[in-house]
């Protein structure tokens, strides 16, 4: 049987995964449900988890066309978003300015493992969504946004989870590929435990966010993990649920 799902993009350079993004860029939109409202969900917990304050200056890792750095200007005092596709950021730019931010949010090309752009300790909040699983070098992100926060500030990552039920036992079942990435790497809960260890962060919390990713499931059985993500949060089964988050804090 071939395999289906996701087409998996070979990888051998970072330039290949820069062309892909700058190639969906103008088209790009959330295949995974109602984009409104799960942009909505995704939005509220960042903010409750990095205490978002109407002062905070908020960075966003791999902002892509803006999506997160746009929603959470309602809660937050300026905004910046870093991403390495140079047409990612040409349409995040746009938007500011048809909703008259540009004065409190700005996008900008720089790679979210150095952040060049970005001075030390200039930022309140830092956010990631959807993006660590596709770089390589985590550890050094990590590394690179301890730096760019203040003493008090706060981390908050929102990934995949590798121990979704999706990934580690029914894809494989179906032969359905889930990597859009050949670099791709799912983070499992001890994954993430590992990879903090060497951090100079204190980790806060490491939970479970409701992520099912119906855009890369066959027909219908969405419906099915969306009831079962339910159920992994009434019974705490992280297994049954698609996404995984962390919460780190800098120390003052």
């Amino acid at each position: 049987m071939k395999n289906r799902g996701v087409l998996t993009i070979p990888v051998e350079r970072n330039d290949d995964v820069r062309k892909y993004f700058d190639s969906i860029a103008h088209e790009y939109s959330d295949q995974h449900g109602n984009p409104d409202q799960l942009l909505r969900y995704r939005a509220g917990i960042l903010k409750n988890e990095a205490f978002i304050r109407e002062s905070d200056v908020i960075l966003e890792l791999c902002c892509g066309t803006g999506d997160h750095i746009l929603a959470l200007a309602e809660f937050s005092g300026r905004g910046v978003g870093i991403d390495f596709s140079p047409e990612m950021v040409k349409v995040a730019n746009k938007r500011i300015l048809q909703k008259e931010l540009q004065n409190k949010i700005v996008c900008q090309v720089d790679n979210a493992v150095k952040l060049d752009s970005l001075k030390n300790e200039s930022f309140d909040k830092a956010v990631c969504v959807g993006s660590l699983e596709h770089i390589p070098d985590k550890a050094s992100v990590i590394e690179a946004v301890f730096r760019v926060l203040k003493p008090s500030g706060r981390f908050v990552c929102l990934t995949v989870n590798g121990d979704y039920v999706w990934y580690t036992k029914i894809a494989p079942l179906l032969n359905y590929n889930t990597h859009h990435f050949t670099s791709d790497n799912f983070l499992k809960r001890r994954d993430i435990e590992t990879l903090l260890e060497s951090s100079l962060f204190n980790t806060e919390k490491i939970g479970y966010w409701s992520f099912v990713p119906r855009g890369d499931m066959p027909y219908g059985i969405g419906v099915i993990f969306k009831f079962l993500d339910l159920m992994g949060r009434f019974l705490k089964i992280g297994q049954l649920r698609g996404g995984i988050f962390f919460t780190l804090s800098k120390s003052k």
